[in-house]
């Protein structure tokens, strides 16, 4: 039975939300790239949708996502805060990252208090940071040493 489970393939479903089709596809490349090499490492399949658009992800966001990568500010005034509650009523077991280049104090720490398991300040080492963290969420869930 442990042989079963040694070869047994894990699943791990990641969304982004980024209105910035830059940001998207540089986000998206970058852990399609990272984590194409972890599932390697950890039979694990890593399953990652991007959006650029709220109704979109919403939409498309199963009930077995595990990540959700959001950016703060989205289109047509749109923020992250209403789109985590819509996260919570379909998937309550969902972990939510925020990415943003925001400065407000108040908006960072509102975003915990929905529920965000942390906050990415964007930079240049935004997605390689975004994709750490959620290696560490990953390890977590499966009891794997990252």
């Amino acid at each position: 039975m442990n042989e079963e489970n040694n070869t047994e393939i894990q699943k791990f479903k990641i969304c982004i939300l980024e209105d910035n089709m830059f940001y998207n596809r540089l986000l998206k490349k970058q852990m399609d790239d990272y984590f194409e090499n972890l599932g390697v490492l950890t039979n694990c399949v890593f399953s990652i949708k991007s959006f650029t658009s709220t109704d979109d992800f919403v939409k498309n966001m199963g009930e077995d996502t595990d990540v959700a990568l959001l950016d703060f500010y989205l289109e047509d005034g749109e923020t992250a805060l209403k789109v985590m509650e819509k996260i919570k009523v379909k998937n309550k077991d969902c972990k939510i990252l925020i990415i943003s280049g925001i400065k407000n104090v108040h908006s960072y720490y509102k975003t915990f208090g929905l529920g965000a398991v942390d906050f990415i300040t964007k930079d240049r080492t935004a997605p390689v940071r975004a994709c750490r963290l959620i290696e560490s969420i990953f390890a977590e869930k499966f009891g794997v040493k990252s």
